[in-house]
């Protein structure tokens, strides 16, 4: 695997509630948040700090869903198969010294899509091993970033390999490496991935599903994209929406406020708004211009709608005539999914 020695991306995060409109069991806004979602069906599977909670686009009820089994460990990253039967989401343990050794890897669990028979299969092999974005191929495979970040005579270095997991035996093997962010195509054909690049910053590419044959460079280094994050495939799987801040803006200085409370965050690095471009290849639209620090979204089940979850608030952006509503409380540095309805 070849090393990233001088610009890298950590791929852990933490999840921290950060009030965007209200508070309490229900969208800002009480009937407002309602109305917004009220013609769509399903749910999102999201992030908090103390674990994965279900919220009811129509209602904008949220209950909980799975939680850890121990203080200060995150979970992160929910993922639901195809026949949306199963669930895989990230958990990171609290960090631990064993042998005067710094641990804080992660793992990949799996669950029924009610959070219940979890199981873990696969468990961080290494210190500061991370595994993050499980996607499911199949309901017997699912894809994986791991991350190994070493440090050698004060240099660090750290590498980013896309892994396909087999679900009954935990084999894994590699297929692409240098992905710091990825989805795979509803069909099961393809793989859309951030690339790190070699010299400075990063491309979003796709590929065939086993990493090899029609390679394609959807976003190149020249639309001054980037980092990207959360690249998704749309239901139909012909647009792949992701998040990505205009390299061409003025760099944020200091503090910013989020929202109304008083409650302030050091921005990550520049601020992200939604984008959109074909599966084939095309000039990147802006789909909503958000502002967002390091945002997570996810398709609707109907292709027509892209939900945004980032640190001011839960985001609803209808694509026919591009309204932004604010339906759910923010998460810093969260995750999503949808989830058909039951």
């Amino acid at each position: 695997m070849k090393p990233r020695t001088l610009v890298f991306r950590l791929l852990f995060v933490v999840p921290m509630i950060v009030t965007a409109c209200g508070g309490g069991d229900s969208a800002p806004g009480g009937d407002a948040g309602a109305v917004a979602g009220a013609s769509r069906d399903g749910s999102l599977i999201i992030t908090r700090a103390d674990g994965l909670y279900e919220f009811t686009i129509a209602s904008g009820d949220i209950r909980p869903l799975v939680q850890p089994d121990e203080p200060n460990a995150f979970v992160l990253d929910p993922a639901l198969s195809p026949s949306a039967r199963h669930m895989a989401y990230v958990v990171q343990p609290p960090p631990k010294v064993v042998d005067g050794i710094y641990d804080a890897g992660s793992d990949i669990w799996i669950a029924d899509r009610d959070g219940s028979n979890a199981r873990r299969l696969f468990e961080h092999e290494q210190a500061n091993q991370l595994v993050r974005y499980p996607r499911w191929l199949d309901d017997q495979t699912i894809y994986a970033i791991i991350q190994v970040i070493e440090s050698t005579d004060g240099v660090t270095q750290a590498t980013y390999t896309l892994q396909r997991i087999d679900v009954t035996t935990g084999e894994r093997r590699a297929v692409l490496e240098d992905v710091v962010a990825f989805d795979v195509s509803p069909d099961g054909s393809r793989i859309a991935y951030a690339r790190l690049e070699a010299t400075s910053g990063e491309t979003l590419q796709a590929v065939d599903i086993d990493g090899e044959g029609n390679r394609v460079e959807l976003v190149p280094l020249t639309e001054d994209l980037a980092p990207f994050n959360s690249p998704h495939f749309s239901p139909d799987g012909e647009r792949i929406a992701f998040a990505a801040a205009d390299q061409n803006m003025p760099l944020p200085t200091g503090q910013r406020l989020i929202s109304s409370n008083p409650v302030s965050a050091t921005l990550d690095g520049l601020p992200q708004d939604i984008w959109l471009v074909d599966a084939e290849g095309s000039a990147p639209q802006l789909a909503a211009e958000l502002k967002e620090d390091i945002p997570a979204l996810t398709w609707g089940g109907d292709g027509e709608y892209i939900y945004v979850l980032g640190a001011n608030a839960l985001y609803e952006i209808n694509l026919g005539n591009g309204a932004v509503a604010q339906i759910g409380e923010g998460v810093f540095h969260g995750q999503l999914t949808w989830a058909p309805g039951a």
